[in-house]
């Protein structure tokens, strides 16, 4: 090969043009300069913005070694301008955002006003997360003067009483619960009272033992939130009373007279209605209140124990006989007529009643 005046520096160049992927076509002649054509080759397009630098930077190179072929005076300015107005087009794709994550100490609370002081609060947080849509919390609270408040219920339980009484019905005990504080009572509770006495109808002299026993259920109602009470109920009845006479001297029974032999031992016994209806009023409520611990009841009132059963037999030796039986019968009529004073029977008690 050949090598002109121009020396070996030229085909350096060439070849290291060359190696960049540029095909050089030199064109010389002798006392000429050497012409230089720099074709670009296709290059995958990997990596736009280095692959657009390396060509600016070989195009630079090109030129400079042109020049100096041909003897001309170097260029930097124009080379410099030339690759500064390469411009390389980069199509940006942005990046998903992932929020930044956050404490939820750092969220602001947005707080709702109230129109009342005694009215719910509501607190309304928003805490944003890395890994989806920011979470909202609402939290209510009372504040005020509400909070402080209790149940209805709880101020107004059922109080329950326990009264001792004494009275008509004989002495006893009554259990008092509040339904309706302060307007309506329920009562229920269990008298007994024996007694023994003698007493005479027309000739007859008995002993009587009476045993008064009832239980009475019962409701007070206060009409006016009050002590005075208006009462209603059922009494179990079990009031009954028996009825014994040996006469030692002759006695009339009905029309005629009879020996104590004839007569022998009379025995009676009066029964009243098991079930009395009780109506009645009174004063004092045993289950007042919280501030109630002792207090005063009192009653008076009057139970329907109906019309009485007699019964009156005779064991004497004129037992049998029809004229002596019709006798014992008007004596049975006597009594009937004495115990039906008490088909309305009077009912005062007085008692002292202790609230739990």
């Amino acid at each position: 090969m050949r090598v002109t005046r121009m020396g070996i520096k030229p085909l350096i160049i060439l070849g290291l043009i060359s190696g960049l992927g540029l095909s050089a076509t030199p064109g010389w002649t002798a006392g000429s300069a050497a012409t230089v054509q720099a074709t670009p080759t296709t290059v995958p397009a990997k990596k736009p913005a280095q692959k657009a630098t390396r060509k600016s930077s070989a195009s630079s190179k090109k030129a400079a070694g042109t020049a100096k072929q041909s003897g001309a005076p170097s260029a930097p300015s124009s080379a410099s301008s030339a690759a500064a107005q390469t411009t390389t087009s980069v199509q940006s794709v942005p990046a998903p955002v992932v929020p930044a994550r956050t404490s939820a100490a750092a969220a602001p609370a947005v707080a709702i006003p109230s129109p009342a002081a005694s009215e719910p609060v509501t607190t309304v947080t928003t805490t944003p997360t890395s890994r989806g849509p920011t979470q909202t919390t609402i939290v209510t609270r009372p504040v005020g003067p509400s909070t402080a408040a209790e149940p209805e219920d709880e101020d107004n339980p059922p109080y329950i009483a326990l009264a001792l009484n004494i009275g008509t019905l004989g002495p006893g005990a009554e259990l008092t619960l509040g339904i309706i504080p302060e307007y309506l009572n329920l009562r229920g509770g269990g008298n007994y009272l024996p007694l023994s006495f003698d007493g005479s109808i027309k000739d007859v002299e008995y002993a009587v033992k009476v045993k008064w026993a009832s239980v009475p259920v019962v409701a007070d109602w206060h009409p006016f939130g009050n002590n005075f009470r208006l009462t209603g109920g059922c009494i179990y009845n079990r009031n009954k009373a028996d009825l014994d006479a040996t006469p030692n001297t002759s006695v009339t029974l009905g029309d005629r007279r009879y020996t104590p032999e004839q007569v022998g031992t009379l025995s009676g016994s009066i029964n009243f209605k098991n079930f009395a209806p009780y109506a009645g009023l009174g004063f004092g409520n045993a289950v007042g209140g919280p501030e109630t611990t002792w207090n005063f009841v009192f009653d008076v009132g009057v139970m329907f124990q109906g019309t009485p059963a007699i019964d009156l037999e005779s064991n004497g030796t004129l037992a049998g006989d029809p004229t002596f039986q019709a006798d014992l019968d008007e004596e049975k009529d006597e009594i009937q007529s004495q115990a039906n004073k008490f088909r309305f029977y009077p009912v005062l008690s007085f008692g002292i009643s202790y609230q739990f």
